[in-house]
């Protein structure tokens, strides 16, 4: 019998932040305040940057269309740009009615379905509490760079601050996702992308990272979707991984990768295996911090096929094939720390299914989630 021992969170190593950047934190920290900046300019940072900040700037032009998660409702085929300077920033999304852990659990299921409102989502919010499932927040991308200008200028971490009060206790150790996808994330995916240029976009990430980690040090933060499972877990994709892991994935607290399915059918076996290879190959770089994978009950990918739900026998052989993710450091054997339920609202099928639909539809699937966990991995691990 192999013991697979699960390092808790107060083991995890934290690398130390550079000067220049913890002087700035020190500056930030003492002028984030509660600020507002709800009707500030949305792109003030693009051409002027505070002192100590993250210097990198989104590529002129992406027309890369990107197939996967886009949260913020801009849909496939949404190009890579900034907004307009003059429009004015969402507000501020309010969470608290989201009933989060906040000790220092580490459950192998959570649930992090984006209910905006107290009345979003009714019955998957019964079905958690009904399995003893925590949920979890996403700090989305117009929260930590409303302008997509690819700066995390003075209006976003007045926004972050205002977030960060808002929706996360001081003492708080929970999990907290960022999703920051645009306008980085293309460039995060392609073979060509420079090491000088993947190390100019991973300033910015760790700037937003030390930012919440000094308001908040307490909880658990990672990027949501870094890395991105692909179906092609070949040499590029390893190759990108070891590139981000220094970069970014060494010096979060917990590594957030998804594992979105883009097609129908298993292809022979190849994509189930492109799942367990992705999440080795994170497991193998990233140390002793723990790996979470997010997964989708829909397909993501292009329309019509974007929306639909996956087959109950797919889903569970992708949530099995990344619980079957192993990697062997020494004698010590490791494996992704649990599996992150996500999905929302948005419906860009031909005859979209109404919010009471998915949600009754995310209750059954997220019940399915926990199920596949539990004969994957035995008996329940309290989340507490």
């Amino acid at each position: 019998m192999v013991l697979l021992l699960r390092p808790t969170f107060t083991q995890i190593w934290r690398p130390p932040l550079l000067a220049a950047t913890a002087l700035a934190l020190v500056t930030v920290a003492c002028s984030g305040g509660n600020g507002g900046g709800g009707n500030g300019k949305a792109a003030e940072g693009a051409t002027k940057r505070d002192a100590g900040g993250a210097t990198a700037t989104p590529a002129a032009r992406d027309d890369e269309e990107d197939p996967g998660t886009d949260e913020e409702g801009e849909g496939v085929g949404h190009k890579n740009r900034a907004r307009p300077a003059d429009e004015t920033p969402r507000e501020i999304d309010v969470l608290t009615h989201v009933a989060v852990d906040p000790s220092e659990a580490t459950p192998d299921v959570l649930c992090a379905v984006k209910l905006d409102k107290p009345e979003d989502g009714p019955q998957v919010r019964s079905r958690a509490r009904a399995l003893g499932i925590p949920m979890m927040v996403l700090a989305y991308n117009w929260i930590v760079d409303w302008g997509r200008d690819g700066q995390f200028d003075e209006l976003d971490k007045k926004r972050f601050a205002k977030w960060m009060d808002i929706n996360i206790a001081p003492d708080s150790h929970q999990m907290v996702a960022i999703d920051y996808e645009h306008p980085y994330w293309p460039e995060l995916r392609k073979p060509g992308t420079s090491p000088e240029r993947l190390a100019q976009i991973a300033a910015v990430y760790r700037e937003i990272y030390a930012f919440a980690k000094a308001r908040r040090p307490k909880a658990r933060w990672g990027f949501y979707g870094l890395p991105r499972r692909t179906h092609r877990a070949d040499e590029a994709y390893a190759a990108r991984v070891r590139e981000l892991a220094p970069l970014i994935l060494r010096h979060e607290d917990v590594v957030f990768m998804t594992i979105g399915d883009d097609f129908k059918g298993d292809h022979n076996g190849r994509d189930l295996e492109d799942v367990r290879k992705s999440v080795e190959l994170t497991l193998a770089e990233v140390g002793p911090r723990p790996v979470y994978v997010f997964v989708r009950g829909r397909y993501f990918g292009r329309p019509p096929m974007r929306d639909e739900p996956i087959p109950d026998d797919e889903f569970r052989a992708h949530i099995g094939a990344a619980l079957d993710a192993r990697w062997r450091d020494g004698n010590r054997e490791r494996k992704a720390a649990g599996i992150i339920f996500w999905d929302g609202r948005r419906d860009k099928r031909p005859k979209p299914a109404s919010w009471e639909e998915l949600d009754k539809m995310y209750a059954g699937q997220l019940a399915l989630v926990q199920d596949t966990v539990r004969k994957r991995r035995g008996p329940a691990k309290s989340g507490h």
